[in-house]
């Protein structure tokens, strides 16, 4: 009788087991199809830093020409950004 209780419990045990696994797996192939959709390049996240590299080469004064370069650069960038997600935004409401 207490070996049969030992079994009962261990195939509980494995029962539990493998039910989360199967929704880990659900899980990844979700995350995974979710980020294969989305654009790996992000202009915006991308223009904010290069814009604070930008002002701090532009305060230096020696590399102003240089920064105000850069600061054109990222607002380009983050411009080219917001006008893809508002382009996006509005095919997905289509």
């Amino acid at each position: 009788m207490p070996n049969r209780d030992e079994m009962t419990d261990y195939a509980v045990s494995l029962l539990r087991e493998s039910n989360e696994e199967a929704g880990q797996q659900d899980q990844i192939r979700a995350s995974i199809d979710k980020a294969a959709k989305n654009d790996p390049f992000n202009p915006i996240a991308f223009g904010i830093p290069l814009f604070v590299v930008g002002a701090v080469l532009a305060a230096t004064g020696i590399l102003a020409a240089p920064g105000l370069g850069i600061i054109a650069i990222s607002v380009l960038m983050v411009v080219y950004g917001l006008g893809v997600s508002l382009i996006r935004g509005l095919r997905r409401k289509d």
